[in-house]
Parts: structure tokens; sequence; C-alpha cells
């Protein structure tokens, strides 16, 4: 699935039950990535020191899965807007092979594709997160589509996000600073949903540099 390695150390832990009446169930799961790095584009990468993830369960009968807390620590990103309007970061991505609505036998016939039988609907599984953390990450974005290649920087963000609920998105708690480019302090607070987008809250940007965006 991946155009290019990526690196670090993995441990995981859970507890699993299974029974004819209730189905699989697991609990007390944890997750753990140290040092995950990725390289792609030109000379562009991500660098994580850890991605923390505790408290997975889910439960076949109640079509249920939930954590208590995600949490992405000191990291640094950068990805660009390349002249043909892609990012670079999809490009970690391998592009889907081209499927054919036609194929051939041994013998050079042209036979129709199968038809797959329609698949039952079945009801969307339940999820909650109860805190998502994100602290000191440092990223960087270059627009190589604009002349001058315009580069914006976000710099030790941290970002709190709680009772994240689905597949009925209800609000969630947002707390966001971060330093964009140079020296405009970023902050947010108040209560986000994801969709439709909506949100409810503060938001204070300082001594924003309008000559960062002449190139728009």
């Amino acid at each position: 699935f991946l155009s290019a390695p990526v690196k670090g150390s993995v441990g995981a832990s859970t507890d699993i039950s299974y029974n004819m009446e209730d189905g699989l169930k697991t609990g007390n799961g944890k997750l753990s990535i140290k040092g995950l790095s990725a390289r792609y584009g030109d000379k562009e990468g991500l660098d994580l020191a850890l991605l923390e993830v505790d408290g997975l369960a889910f439960s076949q009968k109640d079509n249920r899965a939930e954590a208590t807390g995600v949490k992405l620590s000191k990291g640094d990103i950068s990805m660009s807007r390349e002249t043909d309007g892609s990012i670079s970061l999809l490009s970690l991505l391998k592009k889907n092979q081209t499927v054919t609505s036609q194929s051939k036998s041994e013998n050079g016939v042209i036979k129709p594709p199968a038809v797959s039988e329609p698949k039952k609907d079945t009801k969307p599984v339940a999820w909650s997160l109860k805190r998502f953390q994100i602290d000191r990450l440092n990223a960087s974005f270059t627009d190589k589509s604009r002349e001058g290649n315009p580069l914006f920087t976000l710099k030790n963000s941290q970002l709190t996000l709680t009772g994240l609920k689905g597949p009925k998105f209800a609000p969630a708690g947002l707390k966001f600073s971060s330093t964009f480019n140079k020296e405009t302090p970023l902050k947010a607070s108040g209560e986000l949903t994801p969709l439709p987008f909506r949100y409810k809250g503060e938001l204070s940007v300082g001594r924003l540099h309008i000559r960062d965006f002449e190139d728009y």
C-alpha cells in the first residue's frame, strides 16, 4: 500500500474473549509506536517521537468500538502542493492499479465482468474517543504551484479534542494553540462538529503579517 518504507517500533496488548452468544470482545487494548518516520516527496517527511492509544475496546455483539485516548507527541511533518496541484504527503500511498471492465479468456474471447452479489445492509459501527491530543507538533507547507514557493509553518502546536463520537457526529470540545510562521500566535477554544462542519467558540490571531500571503 505504501510507496516508501515506514520506520518505527510497535508495541501492542489487549484482552480478547469469544463465545457463541456475544461473539468477539476485546478490552484494555494499548498501542504504542515509537520513532515513527516516513519519507516522501522532495526531501519531505514525517517524524513522530511517540504515538499512544489507550483503552481500546470492541464488542461484536453491540457493534461498538471505543478508546480512552489517542496522543501524538513531539513531531515534525513537512508537505507541499506540487506544480500539478497534488499533495506530496499523498505520494506515500501507491496509486491504485487500473481495473478494466472486460477481461479475456485464454483463447482471446472477451468475457463480461463478473457480477457480485449485492451486499446486505449492515449497521455501522458505533465508536467513541474520549480524548485526542497532539503535543508539540511542528508542521510546514510549501506551495510550489505559486511563484516563489511560499512557505507556511506551524510551530509547537497543541491540540485537544474531547468527546468524539460516531457515526452521528456530536459537538466535541476543542482547545488549540500554535505559532504561525515566525510570530503569529493562534488560539482557539470551543465546540467543533466535523459533519456538517460547525464551530462555536473563540478564535484569537495576533500579529498576522499580510505580506506572507502576497503571492495570493
